[in-house]
């Protein structure tokens, strides 16, 4: 009767304290933000276009209501997919321990955030002169100067606008 009632609950409390907490196994998420932010910052600095792969996968991580964790076997959890294979595949080196959270060559990025370089940057550095995507450009950028101009054009208006900037 009862003395086995409580040999049985002895028993599975000695097997659940025997058992690895959860808890053990850390949470990944801040040190996956700041790797991917470091990251961000270092190809912002270097004008690479990997900066918004970065941003991507930096954005995914916060938006982890979860604990990314790594269990002993080897399994993470809670990591979001992501479209970026090599950054899907970074984060699961950091989190291995391959490779560190913030690399060497971009610890002075990420400590100071760089100023946006826009003669450097991957998209705008290739950008024709007076070509369609300048001319947009140039009409939103002319729009936003004006004192009681509405926050947005509609597209009749941003053609009608740009045209003066394009030579196409």
């Amino acid at each position: 009767g009862a003395t086995g009632n409580s040999s049985l609950a002895a028993h599975v409390h000695a097997t659940y304290e025997a058992m690895p907490a959860v808890a053990a196994a850390s949470s990944w998420n801040a040190d996956l933000a700041r790797a991917a932010e470091a990251r961000v910052c270092y190809y912002m600095s270097i004008g690479s276009s990997r900066e918004f792969m970065w941003r991507k996968a930096r954005d995914a991580i916060l938006a982890v209501e979860k604990e990314i964790r790594r269990f002993p076997s080897g399994r993470i959890v809670n990591l979001p997919r992501l479209r970026q294979a090599t950054a899907q595949q970074e984060l699961e080196a950091v989190i291995r321990g391959e490779r560190p959270v913030v690399p060497a060559e971009m610890e002075a990025a990420a400590e100071t955030p760089p100023e946006r370089d826009y003669d450097r940057h991957p998209y705008l550095r290739r950008m024709e002169y007076r070509g369609g995507g300048y001319a947009i450009l140039m009409a939103l950028h002319r729009r936003s100067r004006l004192a009681r101009a509405r926050p947005f054009m509609y597209k009749v208006e941003l053609l009608r606008e740009a045209q003066r900037f394009c030579d196409v």
